[in-house]
């Protein structure tokens, strides 16, 4: 089925993380929506995930949460891969994908709060695709060769290589982590909350 394949890319991918440069700089596999959902926790998904890979619940959830920090919230990836989504994604999708997202960067799902920063990817993704108006202007952007090194949510390799600080965590497959103070991502993943909160309110 076409909407386990990202699913089975995570699994994959999780067991040989060398592939992740070339899964991101490929289309995004069909169905990351049940990729975001094993993330955020709900159980019927991680259900249908399991049945579809054969694997146990752990691994699943691994390879999903590895899935979206590698292949969709890596700096320089331009709004609709953040958000799990292709260009001509319709607006409730990216809407979902957002909160699916932002919910499992969470803390109840995130208690030491090591994913906060990677809040600000999203927040940004989704504010520049949620008008119409702002989706047109960012996608002439995107599609601009003059624009691409600052295309997506505006991470230029220099402002990366600047974040980059001999403290940064490494990770065991030599990719590397996110390191910013503890007061910046707090402050970052409260927007992201308050965003979540506005959206369940129905008043966004």
């Amino acid at each position: 089925m076409t909407g386990s394949a990202a699913i089975r890319a995570a699994v994959e991918l999780k067991h040989l993380p060398s592939q992740v440069h070339t899964l991101r700089r490929a289309p995004l596999p069909q169905g990351v929506t049940l990729v975001l959902r094993v993330a955020a926790g709900e159980p019927d998904a991680l259900s249908e995930a399991m049945k579809f890979t054969g694997r146990t619940a752990e691994v699943v959830k691994s390879a999903s949460e590895f899935f979206v920090e590698q292949i969709l919230l890596f700096s320089g990836a331009d709004c609709y891969r953040v958000l799990g989504a292709r260009p001509d994604a319709h607006i409730s999708e990216l809407r979902y994908h957002m909160a699916l997202l932002l919910r499992w960067l969470h803390p109840d799902l995130d208690p030491t709060g090591q994913r906060a920063v990677m809040a600000a990817h999203v927040t940004k993704a989704w504010e520049n695709l949620k008008i119409p108006e702002r989706r047109a202007s960012y996608d002439v952007s995107r599609s601009s060769p003059l624009l691409a090194e600052t295309r997506g949510t505006n991470f230029s390799i220099r402002r990366r290589k600047k974040q980059q600080t001999a403290s940064s965590p490494v990770r065991r497959d030599g990719i590397q982590g996110y390191d910013r103070p503890n007061w910046q991502r707090r402050s970052v993943l409260q927007k992201a909350i308050d965003l979540l909160h506005s959206l369940r309110s129905g008043s966004e």
